[in-house]
């Protein structure tokens, strides 16, 4: 187990899915919480956004997935789940990024950090996930206590009120929910406002204002 003492009062707490650069309205109600779990060992679900996230290009909304050894259809732990990291969907990802958000204020700010997360060796989908939310958490101000918890923790949380949000947020019904506030993109002009995407968007967009947006939409 990760970030775990046996001193800390478990309280005001939450899990939620580890997801790939998290989408915007999971990743807001965080602020809400002063510590968050991820479950290593959950058992993988697909069409979920654990190997997926939301962008928009001129052209509109841009959906990239990760490509997984054995496929989506696994029934395994989600921490045995291993991406396909003999394709060339790293590179391909990064430049969708780069053609989607060049323009954007503060890509190039972002963008030497972005190529270093890529190049991670591990071919584990739960640790790539959890070094890009690591980030997130950072460049984002999220001041909550994450801590990843393994099978062989489980019975540590166990009788403790925990929040649970796992798959609150999905890629086919986050598109229904309703839009409370909006932000400049580099679209939009084009394509008026589009909601719902990953946080990277917002990021990119409103740089170190980006917290201060996320908490003022809670």
């Amino acid at each position: 187990m990760k970030n775990f003492s046996d001193n800390f009062i478990l309280k005001n707490s939450i899990s939620i899915e580890n997801q790939y650069f998290m989408n915007i309205n999971s990743f807001k109600i965080l602020f809400n919480f002063s510590n968050i779990y991820f479950i290593a060992c959950e058992r993988y679900q697909k069409m979920s956004f654990r190997n997926r996230c939301t962008l928009v290009g001129s052209n509109g909304v841009i959906n990239l997935s990760i490509p997984l050894k054995n496929g989506r259809n696994q029934k395994v732990g989600f921490n045995q789940v291993v991406m396909a990291n003999e394709m060339d969907w790293k590179r391909q990802h990064l430049r969708t990024i780069e053609t989607c958000y060049a323009r954007s204020p503060f890509y190039e700010y972002y963008k030497n950090e972005l190529d270093i997360l890529f190049q991670v060796n591990d071919a584990s989908l739960f640790n790539f996930n959890l070094s890009i939310f690591y980030w997130l958490a950072k460049k984002l101000k999220l001041t909550a206590k994450i801590t990843v918890i393994d099978l062989a923790d489980l019975s540590l949380i166990s009788g403790i009120e925990i929040e649970d949000n796992t798959n609150r947020f999905l890629p086919a019904s986050v598109i229904t929910l309703p839009v409370n506030k909006t932000y400049p993109q580099v679209f939009d002009d084009k394509l008026g406002f589009v909601p719902h995407l990953s946080v990277i968007d917002l990021l990119f967009n409103l740089g170190p204002e980006a917290a201060e947006w996320l908490k003022n939409d809670i």
